[in-house]
């Protein structure tokens, strides 16, 4: 037995057989370990990319959900609030303050003071309905005042920073709850084509 082993080393081809034979195990080894570096590799881009979606899909539903759960009135369908006194509406360059005429009461009882900062809206003899810090400066030479079928007051305010949606008109006011350009959805209306191209640019740009 000793003997066949021993001719059986010696022999050329037997020799060349086992480095063969452990080539091709070496070979194996390093294609199995090839195989897992590449299966947890795949693993590893296939966790990131499901946690990256899931981040971006619990992003928008915690949106949703706080847009939904928030206390703030509903925007009306001019991207503004519907209050107790008056409405509001805007576009990216102006905000349109509806105010209707109390009986009795003529476009020339209006009290009006408008400031860069600062906005206040009565009638004679009344307590102010709107009296406060604005939500943001505007451009007091470019401010107007008119009466629309004498049954409501007009107050047109151009903003100084036309690329910026107001949340509300006075700060402390009831706030128009803004979701993302992605999450706007059903219940947030659908602005005119240039503010909504305007919101869109930049939203990309932020």
């Amino acid at each position: 037995m000793v003997a066949r082993r021993s001719d059986f080393l010696e022999n050329d081809s037997a020799e060349k057989e086992i480095v063969s034979a452990l080539r091709r195990a070496k070979e194996t080894v390093l294609n199995e370990k090839k195989a897992a570096m590449a299966e947890k590799k795949d693993k590893e881009v296939k966790t990131y990319e499901d946690k990256t979606k899931d981040a971006v899909v619990e992003k928008k539903d915690k949106e949703v959900k706080t847009y939904e759960e928030k206390e703030n009135p509903r925007p009306n369908s001019g991207v503004g609030i519907d209050l107790e006194n008056y409405s509001w509406q805007q576009t990216l360059k102006e905000v349109i303050i509806l105010l209707p005429l109390p009986a009795g009461m003529s476009y020339e009882n209006v009290d009006l003071s408008i400031k860069e900062n600062h906005l206040k809206i009565g009638f004679h003899g009344q307590p102010p309905i709107i009296d406060g810090e604005l939500f943001a400066p505007l451009i007091e030479d470019e401010c107007y005042c008119c009466e629309d079928d004498h049954d409501t007051v007009y107050i047109l305010l151009t903003k100084q920073n036309q690329l910026e949606l107001w949340k509300s008109v006075i700060k402390g006011d009831p706030e128009l709850f803004i979701p993302t350009f992605e999450t706007l959805g059903p219940d947030f209306p659908d602005p005119d084509p240039e503010t909504r191209r305007e919101i869109k640019r930049i939203m990309v740009i932020d």
